[in-house]
């Protein structure tokens, strides 16, 4: 199917990995509110919730889908990606992606900025790439 509708429908989930490398923000203010904030701004209706481990991860993306979230976020390193990224495939929603892992390869990649309120804003414009998607030994 592939991601679709990203501007019609701005209901955002974001699924934050709580053990990824750089999720703390300076001066007191937590990331949830942090982006809160920033989608709000860029008008756009966003749940954020933090996962406290893998199988979290992927119950709160699967709910995601089933609940027809147009964008669902991933925050977290790679592997955080990976995982949301893998209930996503076969839906019409679109992935965002927040680097706040240790490496980000997946979004230097793809040269979406390490910066979170930059990589935030990304997603708000709306700038989209497709990707391919692959299987090995069962998975993706």
């Amino acid at each position: 199917m592939g991601c679709t509708n990203m501007n019609e429908d701005s209901r955002v989930m974001v699924i934050l990995n709580s053990a990824a490398g750089t999720i703390k923000l300076a001066g007191g203010e937590t990331i949830e509110s942090r982006l809160a904030e920033l989608f709000t701004g860029g008008g756009m209706d966003a749940r954020i919730a933090v996962a406290g481990d893998g199988d979290e991860l992927a119950t709160l993306a699967e709910r995601a889908v089933k609940e027809s979230y147009s964008i669902i976020v991933a925050g977290g390193g790679d592997g955080t990606v990976n995982l949301v990224a893998s209930k996503l495939v076969g839906s019409r929603a679109c992935l965002g992606v927040l680097p706040l892992g240790t490496l980000n390869h997946f979004a230097k990649d793809l040269h979406i900025p390490l910066d979170v309120e930059k990589a935030t804003q990304t997603i708000i414009d709306g700038h989209t790439a497709q990707v391919d998607v692959g299987e090995v030994n069962g998975q993706i």
